[in-house]
């Protein structure tokens, strides 16, 4: 995934984070992550399993897919990226159909 793709799922994790009142320490001991595990995604510096998204997201009150950025935000932006190759349209098939499916609680 790329950087981008990251900091804005980062972000909008530390908004809802914050919008509930919830320390990072709160949220990362309701998910087993480490305080220094959750600065870390919401700066976009650590990537997810989807289980730890999924466990986020319930955490947070939140439907999944309203944390998940745009699937545009996957779009390679450097050589790097490129090095994803084939996985890329699984991952955002994946994500869309999530998005589609709206919220679930």
């Amino acid at each position: 995934m790329t950087d981008r793709f990251n900091s804005e799922l980062g972000r909008k994790i530390r908004a809802a984070r914050e919008s509930q009142k919830i320390t990072q320490e709160q949220l990362g001991n309701a998910v087993q992550l480490s305080r220094t595990s959750i600065t870390n995604i919401e700066l976009g510096r650590q990537r997810l399993l989807v289980d730890q998204l999924a466990g986020i997201a319930s955490t947070l009150g939140r439907p999944l897919s309203e944390l998940i950025p745009a699937a545009a935000l996957l779009q390679p932006d450097s050589d790097a990226d490129s090095a994803l190759g084939s996985e890329m349209p699984t991952v955002m098939k994946y994500i869309e159909a999530v998005k589609r499916a709206g919220p679930r609680r």
